[in-house]
């Protein structure tokens, strides 16, 4: 069997689009779990509607209903209901291919050396659903690798949550408990680093998720403003620390060094947001927190000097960003 968990936030507007591609699956033997959290628009009557067509499908549906507990927590429920022997997870607003659950079933079958297989993903934008823009796997080079730990720690291994599907022997293995911190963000790092951590991942070149970049996505709206921004890189800090003190604590090892990593990464990430932004009183607050975890760099100490000047510094940042573009061409 093949659990999938899809947690729903006011997605009526989508979430028959998700729906339908989960029926519309070439493999025979799925539990589809929707985890509403908290919706105050039309998406239970949506999702018990096709509870009807899952059943005749010979699939199952369940419909779990929660108080608002944001994205962290709605996956976290889910992990306490569903009973498959694989498992993915899949956001409303996009959707499987119709092949998606069947190639990765296969491959797992034929090769139990593997904790999780991941497909590559169709990007399409918001103003047209019918082509696609490009490939997931474009942005993250080291896709082939098959230990994955390393770069998942860098943020440089696919996100896109719909191409895993997870070994649930292994998946015990790493997550004992199942259980995931509920935070808004950040749930592909605490049920993949755990996996990464013990089992090797193969990656298939083969689109079995379609993800949509909308123009008012969450990545989008923290761009928007620094706050925003400020906060979603504290907490993805917060959500990597806990997740690799939850490895130690599992699988009694010392991951300190990682640990120390992600704090000096995410406090340089913090510091030349806020250059970026021109906020002055955080420029100084997060240089102090960097030189806490790790040596500045040199260009961290001229970037410090010169923080006064955070029009010049944007300018230098797009100079830079267009050098690489042209070098990659």
């Amino acid at each position: 069997m093949v659990s999938i968990i899809t947690p729903c936030y006011n997605g009526g507007w989508c979430v028959s689009r998700m729906i339908e591609s989960v029926l519309a699956q070439g493999y025979p033997n799925i539990e589809y779990i929707v985890v509403d959290d908290g919706s105050t628009d039309d998406s239970a009557e949506i999702i018990k509607r096709y509870i009807p067509a899952f059943e005749e499908r010979g699939y199952t549906l369940i419909y779990f209903y929660q108080e608002n507990r944001g994205l962290g927590g709605a996956i976290g429920a889910g992990l306490k209901l569903f009973t498959g022997d694989y498992l993915c997870w899949a956001d409303a607003d996009d959707w499987l291919e119709p092949d998606s659950v069947a190639v990765r079933v296969r491959f797992l079958e034929e090769h139990p050396q593997y904790g999780v297989v991941t497909g590559d993903a169709n990007v399409r934008e918001e103003a047209d659903l019918d082509r696609v823009a490009r490939h997931i796997s474009e942005h993250f080079p080291h896709s082939p690798d098959e230990n994955q730990f390393e770069w998942m720690l860098r943020g440089e291994s696919i996100f896109c949550s719909g191409c895993h599907m997870a070994r649930v022997s292994m998946f015990d293995i790493a997550n004992p408990k199942r259980e995931i911190y509920d935070k808004v963000n950040g749930q592909n790092w605490q049920l993949l680093l755990p996996m990464y951590y013990l089992f090797s991942r193969k990656f298939l070149p083969v689109p079995v998720y379609n993800y949509v970049d909308y123009q008012q996505s969450m990545s989008r709206a923290r761009g928007a403003s620094y706050t925003k921004w400020e906060t979603h890189l504290a907490n993805s800090c917060d959500t990597i620390t806990y997740t690799l003190e939850q490895i130690e604590a599992t699988q009694g090892v010392d991951l300190s060094e990682k640990k120390k990593y992600i704090l000096a990464t995410y406090a340089r990430s913090q510091f030349r947001a806020a250059l970026q932004y021109g906020e002055k009183a955080a420029v100084k607050r997060h240089y102090h927190d960097l030189k806490q975890q790790t040596a500045p760099t040199m260009t961290d100490r001229l970037l410090y000097v010169f923080r006064s000047m955070s029009r010049l510094y944007r300018i230098a940042s797009r100079l830079r960003k267009a050098i690489r573009r042209k070098r990659k061409k």
